[in-house]
């Protein structure tokens, strides 16, 4: 399937789940921003498939989360992801006998995408929060596409200039940079349970500071991988 299909095809389900959030809340903001979230997700997930075990963990902790605060059948949607994602971990961690592959991550990516999106929908999130269950691979994705925009890199093209991927590289294995990541982001989904009923002004200002934080992380962390 040549990339121009494969974008396209991401394009017409995305643009399907942001009708389909439009609406659920009349809002069309909200299908737009369904939309854009559907994009951001699949690709990023897509990138951050490269070791063991590290896109099928962070796929199950992130519905986990949803699935938590999301009412009724949309729950249940929740709990199905993440089952499915336990269930494939054993094949794929510590050691890889099976992969997802760019439509098994890509489907990740959307199912994601329609659970934040449909939990906004109810009421139970802002948009303001509902991405921070998400943050350890939206930052790692993000600054990492960034850093190679700025540096005039073909930043479309493959690479391995993750920080998942340069920790690996120097740490010889897969399992620890993993439980790195597990790690922070059951710190986050735990956050993101606490403070979903806060006064909006905390809840920005709580997800604020978690990013500055994560981000400073990243900086960190690629200062010091610099040569892996």
């Amino acid at each position: 399937m040549s990339a121009r299909l494969r974008f396209a095809i991401h394009l017409t389900a995305s643009a399907s789940l942001g009708v389909l959030v439009g609406d659920c809340t009349g809002n069309v903001w909200d299908g737009v921003l369904g939309a854009a979230a559907s994009v951001v997700l699949i690709n990023v997930w897509n990138f951050m498939d490269g070791i063991n075990g590290l896109a099928a963990s962070q796929a199950a902790l992130a519905a986990l989360a949803f699935a938590a605060v999301a009412p009724g059948s949309w729950g249940l949607a929740g709990l199905a992801v993440a089952a499915s994602c336990l269930g494939f971990l054993p094949f794929n961690f510590p050691r890889a006998r099976i992969f997802l592959g760019d439509g098994g991550s890509g489907g990740l990516g959307y199912v994601l995408a329609a659970l934040l999106a449909l939990n906004v929908a109810s009421g139970q999130v802002t948009w303001w929060i509902s991405w921070l269950p998400l943050t350890a691979f939206l930052v790692d994705a993000g600054f990492t596409l960034l850093s190679r925009m700025l540096d005039r890199q073909r930043w479309w093209e493959p690479h391995a200039q993750h920080v998942y991927q340069r920790l690996a590289r120097r740490l010889e294995t897969h399992v620890p940079v993993t439980g790195v990541y597990f790690a922070f982001s059951v710190a986050t989904v735990c956050l993101y349970v606490v403070i979903r009923h806060d006064a909006f002004l905390l809840q920005v200002l709580a997800a604020m500071v978690w990013s500055a934080g994560m981000t400073a992380i990243w900086h960190f962390l690629r200062d010091g991988l610099r040569n892996f």
